[in-house]
């Protein structure tokens, strides 16, 4: 067992550093090329509307892998170019203001940008369009994060009643926002409203994108959490299993979700009685998962 044990903790510490060094050389590359396309710019060898296009991905990459600096840095110089090119109503400046919005975290200028945003998009779009209910949404997560629940979760309510009429419940962005609807509500002690409606967004979850995904295991995991506020135990076991089953197969052991599945379980489990059952459940999980391919590769997975 202690060998194993050793061969993990060295696995993950050489995992963590291959990730480290890959992230910064793709995150070097991309902000040389910014650097080398705006140097195009000024020669007038690039247009602006080009550039700002780039920017604006770029932005997006670093957003998905957490570089929020830098992605902030990205959306402020694609949202400036814009609005001197196209106004501040083009779709391309209203997208760059609702990105910075999303990467600036909890704050109050984040809340007043998107309220700006939104009502850019209602004035163009419409109050009932896609593009407006994730402004809400987005809206909402930052107002959650400042502890202002429930008007959170009116606003996950408005976007996911103008999300369903648009594409009705079985359609990834309105099972996103019932998703996030059921996360308030457990926040704010409705156990029981929060339980129905995890139980819903799992079925349209695994209707569109079946068992082995990850918003799908994400959905498992609030609703193992939830059976565990109401007592059922026994339940939520199972369910924080089937999650990090989902996870470890998906992104490895180290990944943060599935820690706190392995958490979950060992706490459920010695609330139940079971605590060396647990610890040897989890031990021999993880230790599998380190060797074991993913069934959509046949190598292991590098996450930047």
């Amino acid at each position: 067992m202690k060998i194993i044990e050793s061969l993990s903790g060295a696995y993950m510490a050489f995992n963590v550093k291959v990730n480290q060094l890959v992230r910064g050389w793709a995150i070097g590359i991309m902000k040389d090329e910014v650097d080398l396309r705006r140097d195009l710019v000024r020669s007038d060898s690039l247009s602006q509307g080009d550039f700002v296009y780039f920017l604006l991905t770029v932005g997006n990459v670093l957003k998905d892998i957490g570089e929020k600096k830098d992605a902030l840095q990205m959306y402020e110089e694609s949202s400036s170019i814009s609005e001197s090119l196209y106004g501040k109503h083009h779709t391309i400046t209203v997208t760059s203001m609702n990105n910075m919005a999303t990467v600036m975290g909890p704050c109050e200028k984040a809340v007043d940008l998107f309220e700006e945003v939104i009502a850019l998009y209602e004035s163009k779009c419409g109050k009932r369009h896609a593009s407006t209910a994730q402004a809400i949404n987005n809206m909402a997560e930052v107002l959650l994060q400042l502890g202002q629940k429930e008007k959170a979760l009116d606003l996950y309510k408005e976007a996911q009643e103008i999300q369903e009429s648009l594409n009705g419940k079985k359609h990834p962005y309105t099972a996103l926002y019932m998703n996030n609807m059921a996360t308030v509500m457990r926040q704010l002690g409705q156990k029981r409203e929060a339980f129905q409606l995890y139980e819903e967004v799992l079925q349209i979850r695994e209707y569109l994108f079946g068992k082995k995904h990850p918003d799908t295991a994400d959905t498992m995991h609030g609703l193992a959490g939830t059976l565990n506020d109401l007592g059922r135990k026994e339940q939520a076991l199972e369910m924080f299993q089937e999650a990090l089953t989902v996870y470890e197969i998906l992104y490895g052991p180290e990944y943060a979700m599935a820690a706190s599945a392995r958490r979950h379980i060992v706490t459920t489990t010695e609330e139940l009685g079971q605590k060396e059952e647990a610890r040897l459940r989890t031990w021999r999980r993880s230790s599998m998962m380190l060797f074991k391919r993913s069934e959509h590769s046949n190598s292991f997975k590098i996450h930047l």
